[in-house]
């Protein structure tokens, strides 16, 4: 991708509390974009010029990343990303995947942040379509993401463990427990995300199938910088 595209998110769902990641660089992975000429979201501009690969939403009109091409880190985020491969002795060689935000509102992010950083929340899934749809490829294991918080502040570096691609009906028990969101339950899990794929699906002219595959996806936090003291 040769450009870089200021955006906000529009929240789409209301109460879903995990409606995949939201990545921007993706969820989204889950939103639809709104150019920051609109007056309400200009303040924080700044903060949202993310590099945009792995939407995992509908976003037909943003450019497409090559299935294999390495994303750059965004410019703002780079001092987080060198402290990270400074502290940790890590070899860069093109891991760096996207930027994560968790949440369609700034209580709600900061909320799922925070659970990630404590080790409750270690997945997420998104759609196999919504990638082949944006010709990019789904999260790998060993792939990087820099997880923010809704103000765009870094918090940590998570790594991609395991992706396993299955249909929604066969989600397991397990993994929505590893999600960690809500009660845990897969009950929870289908009712939720059944909500979200619904709607992503009838914004790209798709029909919900129970059979539909998804990117299932477990990573862990590798990097946490210690609090800085005055």
């Amino acid at each position: 991708m040769s450009s870089i595209i200021t955006v906000a998110l529009v929240p789409l769902v209301s109460g879903l509390r995990d409606w995949s990641r939201v990545r921007f660089s993706v969820l989204l992975r889950k939103s639809v974009v709104k150019k920051v000429s609109d007056p309400a979201v200009q303040q924080d501009s700044h903060q949202l010029s993310l590099w945009f690969p792995p939407l995992r939403a509908s976003c037909s009109s943003l450019p497409h990343q090559a299935v294999n091409q390495p994303m750059p880190v965004p410019p703002h985020l780079l001092p987080f990303w060198n402290e990270f491969l400074l502290a940790t002795g890590t070899a860069d060689h093109g891991r760096y995947y996207d930027v994560c935000i968790f949440g369609d509102s700034e209580e709600l992010a900061d909320e799922l942040a925070d659970l990630v950083l404590r080790g409750i929340k270690r997945a997420t899934a998104g759609s196999l379509w919504s990638y082949e749809d944006q010709g990019i490829r789904p999260p790998r294991p060993g792939d990087l993401s820099i997880v923010t918080a809704w103000s765009g502040q870094p918090l940590c570096i998570i790594e991609t463990q395991a992706v396993d691609v299955v249909p929604y009906n066969e989600v397991t028990a397990e993994f929505a427990a590893v999600e960690g969101e809500g009660d845990g339950s897969l009950a929870y899990w289908l009712e939720g995300h059944r909500r979200y794929f619904e709607q992503e699906c009838a914004r790209a002219g798709r029909q919900f199938d129970e059979r539909m595959l998804l990117a299932c996806e477990k990573f862990k936090v590798i990097y946490q910088p210690q609090p800085r003291t005055a």
